[in-house]
């Protein structure tokens, strides 16, 4: 596998695909078996994403190096953080390089980080200390509980497309591999104080996948369980549509207003759902706890985040394993992230 990482630039002419070298990010129009400027061996073995974002904190390029920053932070990679410390010990120029470190330190849940908050809180800069203590502060306050709120893992009603609600179906062997890749993700980003799932089996499979990783017991929520479909339960939307087709037109269409035969409506569905989300951020003030749920339940509670109407229900993505974040304070939601699947790229079933 090829080295060099490529990036596709469009124009109305034609297409052309930039290629950088992962040592030295120098810019280069074709392939190349080796760097014309450091030597850079590019049909070697493969540099991940991640050792290419390191090399990059001391790229010369300031731009270069700031995106580096950023994508660490976002990835919230422990192994940036002696990186990081060398930035902030020694740059004395770049004033935005210092504010996005900060930036990156404070996504990043490990000891060292609150270190190097404190330490940068006596920078010679005024605006790189103030926002250091700023920083600090925010991940302090009591009053704050962060969400990671996760998808399960894909069953066989999901790749056919069913109906599935109450139905206990288990992972398929797609959906241990995602859950497994999930997991991964949460412990080495995440120092989750609890972990609440829905009490149906896919989605507590999915949530024994990230206690394995995190050492912490599963407990069910009832408030987490997917929506009752009624009638529809184990159906396709094609099937359920011969019998039920204003009412399954409704759901597609206007899903604020659709009502299932025999089962919840999104208004009941949102009451339970934010009832437990703001339960559980009472009972985990200033902690960061797991949710794991179904697809209908994570659209609902996403919606409340953002303040959305039901109507919006259809306008948000929640797919198998995704997993957002938001953070609740005193009745107030911030999303931090959204539909997160960056960790299945390399998800395969694992029998």
């Amino acid at each position: 596998m090829r080295r060099f990482t490529p990036v596709e630039r469009h124009s109305s002419a034609k297409r052309l695909i930039t290629y950088y070298c992962p040592a030295c990010w120098h810019e280069m129009a074709s392939r190349e078996s080796r760097c014309p400027v450091c030597g850079f061996d590019l049909e070697g073995e493969t540099v991940s994403f991640e050792e290419k974002l390191l090399a990059s904190l001391e790229h010369p390029v300031p731009e270069k190096r700031l995106l580096a920053i950023q994508i660490l932070g976002n990835l919230r990679s422990r192994a940036a953080l002696p990186g990081l410390e060398k930035l902030l010990d020694t740059e004395v120029n770049d004033i935005y390089a210092l504010r996005e470190a900060l930036m990156a330190l404070s996504k990043i849940e490990d000891p060292r980080s609150q270190e190097l908050l404190q330490k940068a809180c006596h920078h010679p800069y005024a605006l790189i200390s103030q926002l250091a203590q700023t920083l600090l502060n925010r991940q302090n306050s009591p009053k704050r509980t962060h969400f990671i709120l996760v998808r399960h893992g894909q069953t066989e009603w999901n790749r056919i497309e069913r109906f599935r609600g109450r139905a206990d179906l288990p992972l398929n062997e797609t959906g241990l591999a995602q859950a497994e890749a999930a997991a991964q993700k949460i412990a080495a980003g995440w120092k989750p104080a609890a972990i609440y799932s829905s009490p149906l089996s896919r989605a507590l499979q999915t949530a024994e996948a990230i206690a394995r990783h995190t050492n912490l017991p599963v407990q069910a929520h009832p408030g987490l369980i997917d929506i009752d479909y009624g009638e529809w339960q184990g159906l396709t939307p094609d099937e359920a549509r011969q019998r039920w087709h204003d009412q399954v037109d409704a759901w597609y269409q206007h899903p604020e207003q659709a009502h299932i035969p025999g089962g919840e409506t999104l208004d009941d569905l949102r009451l339970r759902a934010m009832q437990a989300v703001n339960e559980l951020a009472s009972l985990h003030l200033g902690e960061t706890i797991v949710l794991v749920s179904h697809t209908v339940i994570n659209r609902i509670i996403l919606l409340g985040v953002l303040g959305l109407g039901n109507e919006r229900f259809w306008n948000l993505q929640q797919d198998n394993c995704a997993i957002n974040q938001f953070v609740a304070e005193q009745g107030n939601f911030i999303l931090v992230s959204l539909n997160d699947t960056c960790h299945l790229s390399g998800a395969v079933p694992l029998g």
